[in-house]
């Protein structure tokens, strides 16, 4: 009711400043107009609006078209694939996937290591209607799949912006890790961070190893050693991974998050790898370290050598 009074209020105050014309051109020509007047605004007027050079009006018109499951602005989502704005294809790809367009699963399928992590349910979820598959948001999973199916496909799943981003993470970085992808790999806004040296020991569930990882790193700055220049063959970036001083990541939230784990020295730049191998849920595993410092470290890091913590 609140919200319906102040919309009233404010297309009473436009109408009054803009008149009639200018009234409707605000709603169905402008972001704002759509955020607040969308329902009003035709099928066929949201189409063209996809073909406007205004952004945000491309990008609140897919968003009003896929909140209605319309097809109107099918055609034009589909030129909009090739788009070199990565949230303008992207958002037209989960368009075209809550509209049950197949043209859809390679562009969600590379959607999976966008930085705009929040929407990746939704794609697995389109992904799954499109596909009858249920590989979740394990883009790896997704990528042999599609493959297998499609071997002579010349669709490449490349990001030249996340790859440039990726290079510039160099040992020094401080990053805010804002995804934990699967119990080895974190990501800072879309780049996979693979955390070396350390394997989930056997019959320990990826489950587990997952909660652990969250709930020690996200949402947190950490600094980055890297290992190597080159990326890994799935495109992350091989490090060492610290936290750094509790000015900056506030401990007290953190440590209220934690839940019983193992505790974390906040006021220190402390290693990450080294916190999951006392926990008990990690092993060392130094066989794919090039960086001999890293290597010793890792070993000195290792339980062995450091007072027990029991697991989560």
């Amino acid at each position: 009711m609140r919200k319906s009074w102040l919309v009233a209020v404010i297309v009473i105050a436009l109408v009054a400043t803009l008149g009639g014309f200018g009234i409707y051109h605000f709603i169905t020509g402008t972001s704002m107009g759509l955020a607040l007047g969308g329902s009003t605004v035709s099928s066929q007027t949201l189409a063209k609006d996809l073909e406007s050079s205004d952004r945000d009006l491309v990008m609140a018109s897919l968003d009003t078209l896929t909140r209605r499951n319309d097809t109107a602005g099918q055609p034009q989502a589909r030129k909009l694939l090739a788009s070199a704005d990565d949230y303008i294809w992207f958002n037209a790809a989960l368009y075209l996937g809550a509209i049950n367009d197949q043209q859809a699963v390679p562009y969600l399928i590379k959607g999976l290591k966008h930085p705009a992590s929040r929407a990746y349910p939704d794609v697995a979820r389109d992904l799954k209607s499109l596909t009858g598959q249920n590989l979740g948001t394990d883009q790896a999973k997704w990528l042999i799949w599609w493959k297998q199916r499609n071997p002579n496909s010349a669709f490449s799943f490349a990001y030249a912006t996340l790859d440039n981003q990726a290079a510039e993470i160099q040992t020094g970085s401080t990053i805010l890790i804002n995804r934990v992808i699967d119990p080895v790999t974190i990501s800072y806004s879309g780049s996979p961070i693979a955390l070396i040296g350390v394997r989930v020991k056997t019959g320990v569930t990826s489950a587990q190893a997952h909660r652990l990882v969250e709930t020690c790193i996200l949402g947190q700055f950490a600094e980055i050693k890297r290992d190597d220049n080159q990326l890994i063959q799935d495109g992350s970036v091989p490090a060492m991974v610290y936290w750094v001083a509790d000015t900056i990541n506030g401990p007290n939230l953190a440590a209220s998050l934690r839940q019983g784990l193992p505790p974390v020295p906040f006021s220190k730049r402390t290693n990450v790898q080294g916190y999951l191998l006392q926990s008990g849920l990690y092993e060392l595993d130094v066989s794919s370290v090039g960086d001999p410092a890293i290597r010793t470290e890792l070993q000195r890091l290792s339980p062995t050598t450091m007072p027990s913590v029991s697991p989560p």
